[in-house]
Order: structure tokens, then sequence, then C-alpha cells
């Protein structure tokens, strides 16, 4: 039996002592305990993968920048001139700052998309089980 199961097994015990209750829905609250756990199933599926996305991408990151240091000394080594040194240390200062301001801004949007993915299961059913309840307080108000 998974975890999941086993969660709704428990609750269906624990919610047979309120099935005496009258107009206590019982497989009502069952079935929106196993929305719940399937919404934060969701979400822990989509926060993994989120993460396993945002750690490639800086793996990537990691790669190029090593990558580009070995012409970056050459391109330094060839200058005639401590003036000309200068002038290239100085452009390749500011490509990397600017390749590390644009990772920057990518990872963020990465995290950020990742965050939405993660918790739109759950804040869809935080309105679901709002929606639940009415309906029960509606039923009980009739």
């Amino acid at each position: 039996m998974t975890k999941n199961a086993e969660t709704i097994f428990d609750f269906t015990k624990l919610m047979a002592d309120y099935s005496q209750l009258p107009g206590v829905d019982v497989e009502a609250l069952v079935e929106g305990q196993r929305k719940t756990v399937a919404a934060f199933d969701a979400a822990n599926r989509a926060a993994f993968e989120g993460v396993q996305k945002v750690v490639r991408r800086q793996v990537e990151m990691v790669q190029e920048s090593l990558g580009g240091i070995s012409p970056a000394l050459g391109k330094l080594a060839a200058s005639a001139t401590p003036a000309a040194a200068a002038a290239k240390q100085a452009g390749l200062y500011k490509d990397a700052y600017e390749k590390a301001a644009a990772d920057g801004r990518e990872l963020i949007d990465l995290v950020t998309k990742s965050s939405r993915a993660a918790t739109a299961p759950i804040q869809k059913r935080v309105v679901e089980s709002l929606d639940e309840i009415k309906t029960q307080a509606d039923k009980f108000a009739a």
C-alpha cells in the first residue's frame, strides 16, 4: 500500500466515528482528503522537477564559464602592451559581469516558474476545499 493510500485509509478509520452523526457525509470528507493528498503530491513533484531544472542550469552555467577562461587568458597574453592588456582585461570583466547578470535573471525566472508550478495545485485545492465546505454548510442550513 502506498503512503498516500495509507493516509486516506487512516483518515477513513478516523471518520468512521463521525458516520453516526446525522448529516455528516463521510464519503465527501474522505474524497476531500484524497484530493488534498493528491494536490500535495502534485506540488511536491513540481517542486522537485523545478529544483532539478535550476540545478541543471547552474551546472551548465558553470561549465560555460569554465570554458571561457582559457580563451580569455589567451587574449590577455596576446596583448602587445600593458595598456592593451588592461583594456582587454576591463572588457573581459565587463563581459563576465553582463553574463553573470543575465544568468542571474535566468535563474530567477526559473525559480519563479518552478514556484508557481509547485504552488498551483495547492492553491486550486484550497479554493475547492472552501467550495466543498460551503456546499456542506448549505446542506445543513437547508
